[in-house]
Parts: C-alpha cells; sequence; structure tokens
C-alpha cells in the first residue's frame, strides 16, 4: 500500500521511511497481540479489562505515536551537503565530506 501511495507523497519515496514505517506498523501488531494474549491468559474480558490493561494500551499508543513521529521526521542525508540560507555548503557539510 504505502508503495502504491508513494508516488503522491514525497514523504514515502525513500525506501528507507517505507521500511521504517512497516518495521513500526509489525511492532505495533505484535504488542497489541501480546496484550490481548495477556488478557485472555488472565481470563479478562476485552471489553472491561482490570486497571493494568488500558494503561498497557495508553503505552503501546504512545509509543506507535512517538515511533510514527520519529520515523517520519526529515534527516539531512549525509550523502547530500547541507545547504546554508545563501545556497552554499555549510562549513559543517564540508567538514563532513572532507
Amino acid at each position: 500500500m504505502l508503495t502504491t501511495i508513494a508516488p503522491r507523497f514525497t514523504r514515502f519515496a525513500d525506501n528507507w521511511d517505507r521500511m521504517r514505517l512497516v518495521l513500526l506498523a509489525s511492532g505495533a501488531y505484535a504488542a497489541a497481540f501480546a496484550l490481548v494474549v495477556w488478557q485472555a491468559l488472565c481470563g479478562q474480558p476485552l471489553i472491561h479489562p482490570d486497571g493494568a490493561a488500558p494503561s498497557v494500551t495508553v503505552l503501546i499508543v504512545v509509543a506507535v505515536t512517538l515511533g510514527t513521529y520519529v520515523s517520519l521526521r526529515t534527516f539531512a542525508s549525509s550523502s547530500e551537503p547541507a545547504i546554508d540560507a545563501e545556497g552554499a555548503p555549510s562549513p559543517a557539510s564540508e567538514r563532513l565530506a572532507a
């Protein structure tokens, strides 16, 4: 699905960004599955769990939200020199290239 929408959104054009999002979705699915299995092993209903299950659910949602934010942040690539406001390469990027 990310491959089909990649041409429309520049954030999804990079393969590494898509891979990070797929790994994040896999981790979120595994965490949600582990939570449901834990509830089942404890004999808790899905609708009215005890106090710990909603707390873990909130932690999973916060972790996925932060992971998505970090995955979609734009990082300066080490292969592309950084450009300052005047359009010239910055001194820091010149030191990295040397």
